[in-house]
């Protein structure tokens, strides 16, 4: 792919964001060969060569076309018994000298015999399982002349280079499988991706090439045990390294992070554990994890967030989630069960439904929602009940990341891209919207290869911002949070909005969604747009259910609630009090930019004046007792 034919490529606000001349400018090479229906991929480096790069009649040759005929005819594959540690040094076992060890392996377990076996082949116990039970996705293939070991390995140690010699059976194809929940870096110099984590090819840009593909096999592993699926290491080297030059101080300057976090990022990634109902939900919440810990930075998770939606509108096939809850590393691990409970902030008995938490609704499709909203509350509460109801939500204002809840920005994915001259304009709920901008729109947005995954849009703050979408002839959801109309000051321009609802109220291909967000609403539509077919619209009470999906940490069960904190909190109240407040009270957004629920409830008390004709709000702090 030359330049020229990268910038023509239709995922380009994925390619915008990544570096020339860098490392991981195969994200590009990766995601044009899944767009164009390959089903693996095999990832390499320049300086990695082929032992056999020509098909051969020879059965067992250990050739990456055997290797694939093995994995086809859905041969076998071994795992070391009985292995337990968190990490698994493949080196030894597969005839490297006695203390060698990968890149990308934490430097405190080079000596420790419990991440490896003995390097005499025969000593190893071995189960064997069919691929058809195994659900392979990675096959790892050695080096053989130069391996792939990190600068310390080269600065210290006498063995290299070094070829992996077995001494079981030459030319065993059967893969050797990584320990079950246990963790071990593989690399993007000769490494084999299958179609069930095609997803799992990218290379994070934010760190250096020499952390990046280590970083990527520790994460990739994480995700596949959600998925039931396994890593594996070819058993015998398909290539041979003819390294590059490289200065070796300069590799172990970059590889600093190697030695500084892998050991901690092995235990974080060992107890992380997610309930999203999706896999690219999960995907996304880990790199954020591992971004709020600076493993990574807030670049990479842009960089995910547009990589996922280009392969969702690649339509690869994301795998089902398998397995839920705390992985089972920490089965092992010991607790100190008091001293969390202390720690922990004291939490309220919930009052919500029982019912209220929701997984993905069986046989309903996943969508991809684009909400535009300008109003935290809105842009807020209805997306991630929809996120956590399994649909793809992409929030697609001009406010982007901006909003008082932190784990809103978790659920759904935030468009950080160019949203056009309309786009950028429209930043009150007052902004007004004329046929010339609806036309403009149209032709911004026409051949986005996102734009175009989209299956419904999703207004109601304000809610006549619907109109821009038109358009795309696609479904919209027309949920007004206050009065339907925002925007469409002047007798024209509000009554060319009432006959486009009412075209939209009568069409059937495609079918929109008409609703409201409290009973005003819904009797202010039906009042100007007629009693026919509106008659029906449905009051969607969604502050009274959604709030348990944006605040459910504060309804685990657990102690009575004890608050820590003397002040009352105060919401829009401080022109009520004549500009000033009372002593101990304090503005909400003053004291907390940024909020979860927990921190509410360290409070005795808020208060809420009704500024506007409906407070949301007034629910939320009610069920929190």
């Amino acid at each position: 792919l030359t330049p020229e034919r990268q910038r023509n490529l239709w995922f380009k606000s994925f390619l915008e964001i990544l570096p020339w001349n860098s490392f991981a400018r195969k994200n590009v090479g990766y995601l044009y060969a899944i767009a164009n229906g390959a089903q693996r991929v095999w990832d390499f480096d320049d300086d990695n060569a082929l032992y056999w790069w020509l098909r051969t009649d020879l059965p067992n040759v250990p050739s990456l076309y055997n290797l694939l005929s093995h994995i086809d005819g859905v041969g076998t594959a071994l795992e070391v018994k009985n292995f337990t540690y968190r990490v698994f040094n493949p080196y030894p076992m597969m005839g490297g000298p006695d203390g060698s060890w990968p890149r990308g392996l934490p430097l405190q377990e080079i000596k420790n015999k419990q991440s490896y076996v003995s390097q005499d082949h025969k000593a190893v116990e071995f189960d064997e399982l069919t691929l058809a039970n195994a659900h392979l996705g990675v096959v790892q293939s050695l080096a053989n002349e130069q391996p792939d070991v990190d600068a310390m390995y080269r600065l210290t140690q006498p063995s290299i280079p070094f070829d992996f010699v077995r001494s079981s059976p030459e030319h065993d194809l059967r893969p050797i499988l990584v320990p079950p929940r246990a963790l071990t870096p593989y690399n993007a110099q000769a490494t084999l991706h299958l179609q069930s984590v095609l997803w799992g090819l990218l290379l994070p840009i934010s760190v250096t090439g020499r952390v990046s593909d280590i970083w990527r096999s520790y994460i990739v592993q994480r995700i596949c045990w959600d998925i039931d699926v396994r890593i594996a290491f070819a058993s015998e080297p398909l290539v041979v390294q003819e390294r590059n030059i490289h200065n070796i101080i300069g590799d172990l300057d970059s590889e600093n992070q190697l030695y500084q976090q892998a050991s901690q990022l092995v235990d974080f990634l060992r107890e992380w554990h997610s309930n999203a109902p999706t896999l690219p939900q999960r995907i996304e919440e880990l790199w954020i994890a591992l971004y709020e810990r600076n493993y990574i930075h807030e670049l990479d998770v842009r960089v995910v967030q547009r990589w996922l939606r280009a392969l969702e509108a690649a339509r690869y096939n994301f795998p089902t989630i398998r397995r839920s809850g705390p992985p089972l590393a920490q089965q092992a691990t010991v607790v100190n069960e008091e001293k969390d409970q202390e720690e922990q902030p004291s939490v309220v008995p919930p009052i919500v439904p029982e019912h209220l938490p929701m997984s993905k609704c069986p046989g309903v499709p996943r969508l991809t929602i684009w909400a535009p909203d300008l109003y935290d509350g809105t842009r807020a509460d209805i997306p991630t009940m929809l996120a956590d109801l399994g649909m793809n939500v992409i929030l697609g204002g001009i406010k982007r990341n901006q909003g008082p809840w932190p784990v809103v920005f978790e659920k759904v994915t935030v468009y950080d891209g160019d949203l056009g001259a309309v786009g950028n304009k429209y930043r009150t709920h007052s902004t007004p919207l004329s046929d010339g901008d609806i036309q403009a729109n149209f032709e911004f947005w026409k051949d986005n290869a996102e734009m175009q995954s989209v299956d419904l849009y999703y207004c109601s703050f304000p809610s006549s911002m619907c109109e821009m979408w038109l358009p795309f002839n696609k479904s919209i959801a027309f949920v007004p949070g206050h009065r339907y109309a925002q925007g469409r000051c002047d007798l024209e321009t509000r009554n060319k909005l009432d006959r486009r609802l009412q075209g939209m109220i009568q069409s059937t291909n495609p079918k929109h969604i008409f609703g409201a967000l409290s009973r005003y609403d819904k009797e202010y539509m039906e009042y100007y747009l007629g009693s026919g077919p509106t008659s029906d619209l449905r009051v969607f009470r969604t502050y009274a259910t959604g709030f348990g999906y944006l605040w459910k940490e504060a309804f685990e069960p657990g102690p009575p609630l004890s608050f820590n904190r003397t002040e009352i909190l105060s919401v829009k109240t401080k022109a009520g009090f004549g500009g000033k407040l009372p002593a101990g009270v304090v503005e909400l957004r003053t004291l907390y930019p940024k909020y979860t629920a927990v921190d509410l409830q360290k409070h005795p008390g808020i208060i809420l004046w009704a500024y506007s004709v409906m407070s949301y709000k007034l629910i939320d702090f009610y069920a929190l007792a």
